[in-house]
């Protein structure tokens, strides 16, 4: 578990599946996402194979196990490719909940991954939410392109 000011990074646990949701929900309000993101929802991306949740998902907590912000790895057909989805509580933003979740996830996908291969990490944001499109690009990740759903698409080259 990684302590950064007072909060505390540690990997999922499917007893945090209803805080996450709830999570999501108002992370996506604050992005003017028009989805409600569902319980059942929650549940079936972290149950695919390509998510290994338990091992490759985060929270971060503050006051005794809140959680605030949250992360999800998939690992898709190709290895080297893999995306990064996640979140910071909209009152929690700015006080480094998101950059420890991007240093974590970046560490952690070095480790996990073929080490003889190049890595590409992507990640998407909102097109009107400047915290996290600044949070990215200050972590070194360039904007590609924008997908289908009008979401920013961010890579960076970990090796």
């Amino acid at each position: 578990m990684l302590e950064h000011w007072r909060v505390k990074l540690r990997k999922f646990k499917w007893d945090d599946l209803y805080a996450v949701q709830a999570l999501i929900n108002m992370i996506a309000e604050d992005e003017n996402d028009p989805y409600f993101y569902n319980l059942e929802w929650l549940h079936f991306h972290l149950n695919q194979q390509a998510v290994n949740a338990e091992q490759n998902c985060f929270v971060s907590t503050v006051y005794g196990g809140k959680i605030v912000g949250y992360s999800r790895i998939e690992i898709g057909d190709d290895p080297t490719r893999i995306t990064v989805h996640a979140g910071t509580h909209p009152n929690m933003q700015g006080i480094g909940i998101g950059r420890s979740l991007v240093r974590l996830n970046d560490f952690n996908l070095l480790a996990i991954s073929p080490h003889d291969k190049p890595l590409i990490v992507v990640r998407h944001t909102a097109t009107d939410h400047q915290p996290s499109a600044d949070l990215l690009a200050c972590a070194g990740y360039d904007q590609t392109d924008v997908n289908e759903d009008n979401h920013l698409m961010w890579e960076k080259q970990l090796r």
